[in-house]
């Protein structure tokens, strides 16, 4: 009997890596095969296919349920998964700070247990159950969980808080370094045993090195950041001037650390709270109103920031006076590495070129901002909604679903950063630019393209790298525009060279002629984002731009085939493609992607502004708009036929 455990997130995962081995020790008697995915999946096996073969095969599933992962995209397939293989009487959420009051669907339709001794004893017995014939006595099941539940709760009991890293750095931080080296002397378990020697060494030299390299600069753990600021509240009642972008990396806000933060900020502070769409700012309205109560509270939206100003989509505080401001920031620390890769630190400077540029970015920006008014009624639909209103202006808003802009919904920095390590993404420009190479008429004369939806200029820096090329980028997303100029305008110099010329444009792909002709049109990864009622419009454009004997050349990602008129098989043609991406990813231990490619699966799923079809939607559409299709490629996966994949296409009116 195979037993499947499902987990999502740091805890979640210690929690599977916990029990996994016990449950073997547990049944050793029994025909008892666990699986986790940490463990049981050989280096170079094909990630995705050993998972879906282990969920047919699974008879039992355990769910590694944690408050942070209660929404986990990965999980709730999986769950799924099992409940049609193994039967919803075979799954069990193992609840770890958590009550079964806290699932809600499609969770709740399972037996949940709690992580404790109760809890795993009823799943134990479950467990054995299901073994029929060859299930485990059940007085000597008894003794073995009796035996051995004690390595499991001292697992259990060691996997950390969500806020432990807080409240341990508030132990050390409380104590005089000359205190805490006596204390490592006078304790021979430290001195004696040379793991705790490596540990203590590792923390002073971190201090050490911030302290070396500091300048103007002091870098902490950003996980600290909540404690700094509290006590520097505590203890000098400063006026803070500060943005905080919610649930990007300042998931605290909503929680302990930041109702302390509230408490101790002086009443003449300002913070503005950023939030991407409406219903974010609604649900977190209540903590807003509580802020605001205490100091001056501002709310805007995402956009409107990175619209206006793209270089200050991000985190910063500003703590003090004239005098002595202190300017505290995210970034990544060269100085502090684990790993060869740079740590995200919390950085506080007091460099004066810093302070200012951000003293002037704060003031511009309260100009744009809505100040928060404390005697709002959160029960009274009227006012959230014109409160809603005002922050979400209606030149975001008018465009609703048809036209949601990407930064609303993914993190564009970290896209325009990691975007093109996406399965398939770098395979797939290859192939684009190779075929504008084999279609050109002549490399020596100059030919016109026009790139629709350019994003952040991942694939504009390729054309960039072709000679004799007038390249026209459209983009409509004003923060995915002003990163496009930004990385553009680093290659000008060398694309003068090759007597190639660029020109970005924050127009609209679906209507926006920008005249004259081209020879070629391209799109890279850009047209799902057109909504599908769009489409025949955003074609017609294509039409009218292209010029005669001219190619259109698109690389996208495309659904499996599906009943295009059933929104429930669409949804499950777009989790069949995002969990396969998503499996690479996590395959490839690469956290920031999979939060990338959950944020797009959730964006298909709710028609904020991810429209992909399949390929026989995709080329039914081109011959009814009379395209002819000169040439098709799928780039990946080659070896799966039902998840979809990323393909090439070039076509001409």
């Amino acid at each position: 009997m195979k037993i499947f455990i499902s987990w999502s997130g740091r805890r979640s995962r210690q929690i599977a890596d916990a029990i996994a081995p016990w449950l073997k020790r547990v049944f050793q008697t029994a025909p008892v095969e666990v699986f986790v995915s940490t463990v049981d999946i050989r280096a170079a096996a094909r990630w995705s296919e050993v998972i879906n073969a282990a969920l047919r095969e699974s008879v039992f599933g355990i769910l590694c349920l944690t408050p942070e992962n209660l929404k986990a995209p990965w999980l709730l397939f999986e769950s799924g998964a099992l409940s049609k293989t193994a039967g919803e009487g075979s799954v069990c959420p193992y609840l770890y700070d958590l009550e079964a009051s806290d699932l809600k669907p499609p969770l709740e339709q399972f037996n949940a247990v709690k992580a404790d001794k109760a809890g795993t004893r009823k799943l134990v017995f479950a467990i054995n159950e299901i073994l029929g014939d060859q299930k485990v006595f059940q007085g000597q099941l008894d003794i073995n969980f009796d035996y051995l539940w004690a390595d499991l709760d001292k697992e259990l009991n060691e996997i950390p808080s969500v806020h432990s890293d807080i409240s341990i750095g508030l132990g050390h931080l409380n104590q005089e370094l000359a205190d805490t080296l006596a204390e490592v002397r006078d304790r021979k378990w430290f001195a004696e045993n040379r793991y705790f020697t490596q540990v203590i060494f590792d923390s002073l030299q971190q201090v050490k090195t911030s302290l070396k390299e500091a300048g103007p600069y002091y870098d902490v753990p950003l996980t600290l950041y909540p404690l700094h600021l509290v006590n520097l509240l505590k203890t000098f009642n400063p006026v803070v001037k500060a943005i905080a972008i919610v649930d990007a990396i300042e998931k605290f806000w909503p929680q302990k650390e930041g109702e302390e933060i509230r408490k101790a900020t002086n009443k003449d502070s300002t913070r503005v709270f950023v939030f991407r769409e409406r219903d974010h700012l609604k649900a977190n309205l209540a903590m807003l109103l509580r802020h605001a109560s205490q100091y001056n509270v501002y709310a805007l939206s995402f956009n409107r920031l990175a619209g206006e100003y793209p270089d200050y989509v991000q985190d910063f505080s500003i703590v003090g006076g004239a005098s002595t401001p202190l300017l505290a920031y995210y970034a990544e620390s060269s100085s502090q590495e684990r790993g060869a890769l740079p740590l995200k630190m919390i950085r506080f400077s007091t460099l004066a070129s810093e302070v200012s540029r951000h003293e002037e970015a704060i003031s511009g920006i309260l100009k744009i901002a809505i100040l928060i008014d404390k005697t709002i009624n959160v029960e009274d639909d009227r006012q959230v909604e014109d409160l809603l209103d005002k922050v979400f202006t209606p030149e975001f808003r008018a465009f609703g679903k048809r036209q949601v802009e990407m930064s609303s919904y993914i993190e564009v920095t970290e896209y325009d950063e990691h975007e093109e390590e996406h399965a398939y993404y770098s395979q797939m420009m290859d192939k684009m630019i190779e075929l504008i190479n084999q279609y050109r008429s002549d490399t020596s004369s100059v030919e016109r393209v026009l790139e629709l939806g350019a994003g952040t200029g991942i694939f504009t820096k390729r054309l960039a790298q072709l000679e004799n090329l007038d390249i026209v980028a459209m983009e409509i997303d004003w923060a995915c525009f002003h990163l496009l100029k930004k990385n553009m305008a680093r290659l000008i110099s060398d694309m003068e060279c090759r007597n190639t010329k660029f020109e970005p444009m924050n127009k609209d792909s679906r209507r926006y002629n920008p005249g004259g002709k081209f020879k070629f049109i391209v799109s890279s990864f850009a047209d799902h984002h057109i909504y599908f009622l769009d489409k025949p419009k955003y074609f017609r454009n294509i039409q009218s731009n292209l010029e005669d004997g001219g190619v259109v050349i698109v690389g996208d990602e495309f659904l499996p085939e599906h009943d295009d008129k059933d929104d429930n098989a669409r949804k499950r043609a777009l989790e069949l493609y995002h969990h396969h991406i998503i499996s690479i990813a996590k395959a490839e231990n690469h956290p920031i992607l999979e939060r990338l490619e959950e944020g797009a699966l959730e964006s298909g799923l709710k028609g904020w502004g991810d429209f992909k079809v399949s390929c026989e939607h995709y080329e039914r559409l081109l011959k009814l708009m009379g395209f002819n299709i000169i040439f098709k490629c799928k780039i990946g996966p080659t070896d799966i036929d039902n998840v979809g994949g990323v393909y090439v296409y070039a076509f001409t009116k």
